[in-house]
């Protein structure tokens, strides 16, 4: 299996995010998987790192323990589609 940035090289990182469902909200569990090689998957933790940084805490005082989960899974789609845009633009490079 090629990397799935570069496609230059055997994917040797397999990474799986899996993220539980929230009972009593109707909201599924997500999962999906990487394939890259390396210096691939460097990048990616890296740039992985570098959005969560930046990106605002969703924990507000009196949050209940749903608004967390909640809370916790937008930050986590967000940073699911900004990782799924940053892999296309790299293998298009």
């Amino acid at each position: 299996m090629r990397c799935e940035i570069c496609q230059a090289k055997e994917a040797t990182v397999h990474l799986t995010h899996r993220f539980p469902p929230i009972e009593g909200l109707n909201v599924p569990a997500t999962e999906w998987k990487d394939h890259l090689c390396g210096e691939c998957a460097i990048a990616y933790e890296h740039e992985s790192d570098r959005f969560l940084h930046q990106q605002l805490s969703p924990w507000r005082e009196g949050m209940s323990k749903e608004e967390q989960e909640l809370a916790l899974q937008a930050l986590q789609g967000a940073q699911w589609q900004h990782m799924t845009e940053w892999k296309r633009k790299r293998s298009s490079q």
